[in-house]
């Protein structure tokens, strides 16, 4: 015989007679191919299986034995089986099986198992941020063919409410399994307390890290990209260390960063500045964009205001911010968000400017700005790196934004002294207005 369904056939089969049946139920036992195929079936498809036996033997056999052949081929099984899970080790007491994850329980001398993703997923790295201190986890499951990883809060691995939100992104988990996913997550991370890898959340580009400090571990983050003294490193990887600063989801941080990507030849580029360099003005808009950076790095250096005005339109001021932008990334406004638009308002630009930490921050056209007295508050604010103090509903105060980041910006229509009336305070000193012509 060569299957369970037909050693059962057999006992079915035989005849009254209780040693024939005896002896068809001690070979099943010994037949280590049709006991691993019982220890393969679930509990509902072994529960009816148990039933029909023991009809068939009529006291004949013990079930017991039975249920304990079929919990030696499980753990045989288990030895087997893959420990570990995308790159960390699973938690003892769940197992992967044709890409599935289930909680293995005892009842009654059997190994059960319960299903609780129909894909892999796993808390594979930890993240705390560099500002608030706020522990964050990385979550990577199997889509498909490929992996996907998402850094949430680590709140979402402990509440079963929260972490339904992953199934927007595709993680096997939904309403009816949250539980049972939240509490093998918990078990994943403490499983790898001190294995999985580790890395600092940050919500802004720039430089990280102390001054002095280990040039091998901290950098400028530009984009999803490090760089450090001794490596280039892209942050959206699986390998993280200790001081691998990773950018934290947003939509305006994500959207900056995808636009801070390398198009084309370092040769390439070279080549289009060497056709623009007999023009200072233009020629001012590549210095002013690789200044930024040198903002983290001489401590007294104040932000900087660099505003192209006047002359009409078609003039190319537009086209020197798309040539500061290249220093970043895609310069494309159409496709970029690196550019951005003077119709911003105060909170959002106070946003923007916290995120780009040491990198320009570029405005076209403030003659869409309507309002002067708006022109001259978004200048104030950028140039003093400093936002506005806000209360919360229940009565404390939010954090204050800060940054160092220089404004590019242009302007046709409007002279750009008409963003500077009004105040003994401007940062005239700081600030070169240029006309196009």
């Amino acid at each position: 015989m060569s299957t369970a369904a037909d050693w059962l056939t057999g006992i079915e089969t035989a005849g009254s007679s209780r040693s024939d049946k005896a002896g068809l139920f001690a070979q099943l036992l010994g037949d280590e191919a049709a006991v691993a195929e019982l220890a393969e079936w679930d509990n509902d498809e072994r529960r009816v299986y148990y039933q029909k036996i023991k009809a068939a033997l009529s006291g004949a056999g013990s079930l017991v034995d039975l249920k304990a052949a079929i919990t030696g081929a499980m753990r045989r099984r288990l030895a087997r089986m893959e420990n570990e899970v995308h790159g960390v080790r699973l938690p003892t007491g769940w197992i992967i099986d044709d890409g599935r994850i289930y909680k293995l329980t005892e009842k009654d001398g059997e190994t059960h198992r319960r299903l609780v993703a129909r894909q892999t997923i796993a808390v594979t790295g930890r993240a705390v941020d560099v500002d608030k201190r706020t522990e964050y986890v990385r979550i990577t499951w199997r889509k498909g063919t490929r992996a996907r990883s998402e850094i949430v809060s680590r709140r979402t691995i402990a509440d079963s409410r929260a972490i339904v939100a992953l199934a927007d992104g595709g993680a096997p988990v939904s309403s009816p399994t949250a539980s049972a996913v939240v509490e093998y997550l918990t078990a994943c991370e403490a499983a790898n307390e001190g294995r999985a890898p580790t890395a600092l959340l940050t919500r802004r580009f720039g430089w990280h890290g102390p001054r002095g400090g280990d040039d091998t571990s901290w950098g400028y983050l530009l984009g999803h990209t490090l760089y450090t003294g001794s490596a280039v490193i892209d942050t959206t990887g699986p390998e993280w260390s200790p001081h691998h600063v990773v950018l934290e989801p947003g939509d305006g941080a994500d959207g900056i960063a995808a636009s801070c990507r390398q198009v084309g030849t370092w040769a390439g580029w070279i080549e289009a500045v060497r056709m623009v360099e007999a023009y200072p003005v233009v020629m001012l808009g590549l210095y002013a964009a690789l200044g930024a950076p040198l903002l983290g790095v001489i401590g007294q250096a104040p932000n900087y205001i660099v505003d192209w005005s006047g002359g009409g339109t078609q003039t190319g001021k537009t086209t020197i911010l798309q040539f500061a932008a290249s220093t970043l990334g895609d310069p494309d406004e159409r496709s970029s968000s690196l550019i951005n638009s003077w119709e911003a308002t105060g909170t959002g630009a106070e946003g923007l400017a916290g995120v780009l930490q040491h990198k320009p921050f570029l405005l076209d056209d403030h003659a869409r700005q309507l309002d002067d007295d708006a022109v001259a508050d978004m200048l104030f604010r950028v140039y003093s790196g400093t936002g506005k103090l806000r209360g919360n509903v229940d009565g404390t105060s939010r954090a204050v934004a800060k940054w160092r980041c220089p404004l590019l910006s242009t302007g046709s229509g409007r002279d750009s002294s008409a963003s500077r009336r009004g105040t003994n305070s401007d940062p005239v000193g700081v600030r070169t207005a240029l006309r196009c012509r």
